[in-house]
């Protein structure tokens, strides 16, 4: 095992025509850990603006990274949250999430690439393991 690499924003993701891919670009779910996928969806992206730098286009490198922060990095904000709770609380995220058939079916969505992250915090905020969440978490801080 070793260190998952997570993009923080403050390094670019392209510079001189050389650009980042998959885990070299810290493209890691922070929850699961998961990769693969964020690598083939940057190699898509990075087609374009490769494209282009080659083609004397010296913004590709910003538009690059900016696409990958949309479309990509974005959802790993909720999840470096949701890894937060789910690691500092692994015994209240057995009993309220991942024994609820609910939540576990979000998840296979979500791993299933049918939702993203944002998706899932919409749907969880309202759910019953949310709300639940919602009205402990003042308490949580007590164990911490």
């Amino acid at each position: 095992a070793a260190p998952l690499p997570f993009w923080t924003h403050h390094e670019p993701l392209a510079t001189d025509g050389v650009f980042l891919v998959g885990d070299s670009a810290g493209l890691v779910d922070p929850l699961s850990g998961e990769g693969i996928s964020y690598a083939i969806r940057s190699a898509n992206i990075v087609a374009n603006y490769a494209e282009a730098r080659l083609n004397g286009d010296s913004s590709a490198e910003i538009g690059y990274s900016d696409q990958i922060d949309d479309e990509i990095s974005r959802g790993f904000k909720f999840a470096l949250r949701l890894s937060e709770i789910f690691f500092n609380y692994p015994r209240l995220c057995y009993l309220v999430g991942v024994r609820s058939q609910y939540v576990l079916d979000l998840f296979a969505r979500l791993m299933a690439g049918e939702i993203d992250y944002s998706q899932l915090y919409d749907e969880l905020k309202v759910s019953g393991p949310g709300r639940f969440y919602r009205t402990i978490k003042p308490a949580l801080k007590l164990f911490r």
